[in-house]
């Protein structure tokens, strides 16, 4: 008669131990190797560029600025643009700016700086982006506007209105 063969399980505990080693391994190789962080400085510059333009002309312009210069063995360096592309949440500034950079954009397209006082009549906020309606503060000769963003606070259109 042959002796019945028993097979041992690992503990419980060990299992459990071995699993979350691994885990917090993971985690800090994640952590380490994200190219979020390893971006963070170039987009930092790159957001404060973009807080200081006042135009279109001005977005485009900063769009192909290298922020940061790049060690010699890496051969692509980031644009601001491309970092944009990239983590859009981080360039969508605060409403203030927005509507800031909304009346910039009005002025541009009039080809006169602060030619009529606008208020803002309307902020929406979707998926497509944002869109900004202004309005004239008095019943004057002259209209407002409508000024769409994208999702990445970039200006797609200025459309004026009577």
């Amino acid at each position: 008669m042959r002796a019945p063969t028993t097979t041992h399980l690992p503990e419980r505990s060990s299992v459990v131990a071995t699993l979350g080693v691994a885990a917090i391994v993971g985690v800090v190789a994640w952590f380490f190797t994200r190219t979020e962080r390893s971006d963070a400085f170039a987009t930092t510059a790159c957001v404060q560029l973009y807080k200081k333009a006042a135009s279109r002309t001005d977005t485009i312009r900063i769009d192909g600025q290298i922020p940061l210069q790049r060690e010699k063995g890496q051969l692509n360096p980031l644009t601001c643009g491309a970092l944009r592309s990239a983590y859009p949440a981080r360039f969508v500034g605060d409403s203030a700016q927005i509507i800031a950079r909304a009346m910039a954009a009005v002025d541009s397209v009039r080809g006169v700086s602060d030619s009529l006082a606008l208020r803002v009549y309307g902020f929406v906020q979707d998926s497509t982006g944002i869109q900004v309606v202004l309005t004239p503060v008095r019943l004057v000769r002259g209209g407002g506007a409508v000024v769409h963003f994208r999702p990445d606070g970039s200006i797609t259109d200025v459309r004026l209105t009577q």
